[in-house]
Parts: structure tokens; sequence; C-alpha cells
């Protein structure tokens, strides 16, 4: 155990943790490095209130030594890959319901800690990422030092998992592009405020017409271990579920799954209900035929992606 202290990702892994308060009262920290650094402080007071931890230290050794046991049981890590308003919250949420893995929601790490990360050595990078995915997890027990972990993995988590030396499965979560720039504009108010300031519906809209192309065009380059719909989830998810299962080949008994689907409907999850995510859809708003239908046309390639995987026409 005093190896570890002296490990290099062990000690980024503590700088990363006590350096958050202080990025919060930054005047020049970005948008995004304040948003990684609120999720560190509520995730440790939330560890902290629900396993009573009065020094920070000792969750910060928890977490360190859980991770030296995952890479010791081969602990897998799910990049469930989507460009986000795709439904990895609800499929997170059944994952973690089943007791086969244990949801993180979307992992992300800050610049000036991603670029110190990646001047380790690719197993003590590893290390400290797993920690970091360990510090986001909703339910972290003992049981996280062997079940999987789920990252609800946008933009930022191509790198993470490009970067990610220890065992791990890629899932791609695809939903009509067009559907999603929509949904990422105008229905998740409380992230727009957050990241996109003063900008105009025009601008947001097309903030997010170019963060989709980026997400297909990265997809297109990578390989998965399986790639699904959320229209194919949302039309037969007992069935979708178990495909994915079975892609993974993890183990599951056939009514359990039935009575977790049954459970967790995907406008239950949307709406925040069960396992607590952020930048959740918080409701409908109507949006003018003329806005989608300039989406849609700044989106052929994309639609073409997505039609052809849902006709198996394509893999991406």
């Amino acid at each position: 155990m005093r190896e570890m202290y002296k490990q290099a990702w062990y000690l980024l892994f503590k700088r990363y943790i006590d350096s958050a308060p202080g990025l919060l009262e930054r005047q020049d920290t970005t948008p995004a490095e304040k948003r990684c650094a609120e999720r560190v402080c509520k995730m440790l007071s939330r560890h902290g209130k629900k396993y009573a931890f009065t020094d920070q230290g000792v969750l910060i050794d928890a977490i360190a030594g859980m991770s030296v046991a995952r890479k010791m049981s081969g602990a897998n890590t799910i990049f469930l890959h989507n460009a986000g308003s795709s439904g990895s919250h609800w499929v997170m949420g059944m994952l973690n319901d089943l007791g086969l893995a244990q949801a993180c929601g979307e992992v992300k790490v800050s610049r000036e800690y991603w670029l110190e990360a990646r001047s380790l050595s690719k197993s003590d990078s590893s290390s400290f990422l797993d920690c970091v995915h360990l510090l986001h997890s909703y339910n972290l027990d003992l049981l996280s030092s062997v079940k999987p972990l789920v990252n609800s993995s946008h933009m930022a988590g191509w790198r993470i998992a490009d970067h990610f030396t220890r065992p791990r499965k890629s899932v791609l979560l695809l939903r009509n592009p067009v559907d999603i720039v929509i949904s990422r504009t105008f229905r998740k108010s409380s992230y727009r405020d957050f990241i996109a300031g003063d900008k105009t519906d025009d601008q947001y809209l097309s903030d997010n017409i170019v963060f989709v192309k980026n997400f297909y065009a990265s997809a297109r380059s990578r390989t998965f271990d399986y790639i699904f719909t959320y229209e194919d989830m949302k039309a037969s998810p007992y069935k979708q579920l178990s495909d994915l299962l079975q892609a993974l080949h993890y183990g599951y008994s056939g009514s359990r799954l039935r009575q977790v689907v049954d459970s967790r409907d995907v406008a239950s999850m949307a709406c925040g209900s069960g396992v607590e995510f952020n930048n959740l859809y918080k409701g409908r708003r109507e949006v003018d035929s003329e806005v989608i239908d300039r989406v849609a046309g700044e989106m052929k390639q994309e639609l073409g992606d997505f039609r052809g995987v849902r006709d198996g026409s394509k893999c991406l």
C-alpha cells in the first residue's frame, strides 16, 4: 500500500481531487473546466455522506485501492459512446439495476489534468483514468473492484477510450442526428445556460449541428463491440438490451431483465427518476418545421449513416 502513495497516477489523482474547489473559485476557469470541477465536488460530497468519510484523504485512498484491485481482476470499463440526447441514461440505468455494471454518467477530465495524464506511461495514465471513473460511480462499493463501469461517453470520451489500456468495451448508441440536434438545442435549458451563455437559438443550433457532425465523423473511424440505436431501443427494449448483453458476453436472468425493462420506461428515465444523472431532458419544446428542415438539409451524410445502421446496410 505504501508503494501506491509514490505512484505517479496516485499523486495526479490526489491533485485532481484537491484542486477542484479552487477551480470553482478561479476567474479564468472555462465553462468546461468548471463543469468538471463541479462534478468532482458533487461526487466527493455524495460519497462522503453515504460512507461517512470525514477525511477526504481516506476516500482518495479507498478509490485508489479499488483501482488497484480492478487492475488485478481485469474489470471492464464500458464506453457507451453517444452524442447526447440518445437514451444513454436509460440504458445505464437498466444495466445498473440488473447488477451487471455500475453507472458513472459522462466522465470528463479537465484539459490541464488530461494533458498531465497523457504525459504518464499508458499504464499509469489508465490507472488515473480508472480512478476518475470510480469517483464518478453512483454506486461506489466493494463490488466496484470487479464490476464493469459504464461511461456515457460523448466527444471527450473518444480520447479517454483511445488512451485507456485496461480491459474495455466500446459500444455505439446512435439516434436520428436531426432529433439529437433539436433536443440538445431546445430541450436542455439548464445545460444550455451553463455552456452556451448568451448565444442565440440560431448560434446554438449551429454549434450543435457541428457537434453532431463531428461525433459521426469520429465514429466512422472506429470499430465497436456493438452498435444499436435509440429508436430500436424504444421500440423493443427487451430485445435490444438482451442483444447488447450477449454481445458483451454478460450472463443475465431473462425474468430479471424483463422486470427491469418493465420498471424503467424511457420517459421516466429522461425526466430523472432512478439513478441520478445530470444534463437530462427536462421537457418538450415545440420547434418550427423550418428549423427541422434546415438541420436535416445540413446533415444528409449523417442521416444516411444512421439509416444504414438501422436497416443493416452499414456498420458505420
